[in-house]
């Protein structure tokens, strides 16, 4: 989680310097950081879409009310390249836009090839 908590302090720290000039003179690396840290969900989500490349996307279908969204994002981050996966429920349909879903989740992963044989 240390990796995700230091990218998530970089990226806000970019914002605050394109968008918000006075907020990021006016405190402390360690208040910045604070700041980062309570970031919500959806502001830590939005952060990595406007900053990240996204890498793949795929939709799988969960159930009647709800499917799942993954987005990988990936950034260069700490000398090396990170891959970001953000992880979304979605409603089924447009009836159930606005229902009670789960908030995304936000985990580090790993880029694999993974080899697979195909008997035709």
């Amino acid at each position: 989680m240390e990796t995700l908590d230091s990218l998530l302090f970089k990226l806000h720290i970019m914002f605050l310097a394109e968008y918000d000039h006075e907020n990021l003179f006016a405190k402390t690396k360690e208040e910045h950081k604070t700041d980062a840290e309570n970031l919500s969900i959806s502001d830590r989500v939005e952060l990595i879409e406007s900053a990240g490349k996204k890498e793949h996307e795929e939709f799988e279908e969960g159930g009647r009310w709800s499917n799942y969204k993954t987005q990988i994002y990936h950034f260069y981050h700490d000398k090396k390249i990170i891959y970001v996966r953000i992880t979304r429920e979605v409603p089924a349909t447009e009836s159930q836009d606005g229902g009670d879903f789960e908030p995304p989740s936000i985990d580090i992963v790993e880029k694999k090839k993974v080899e697979k044989f195909i008997y035709e």
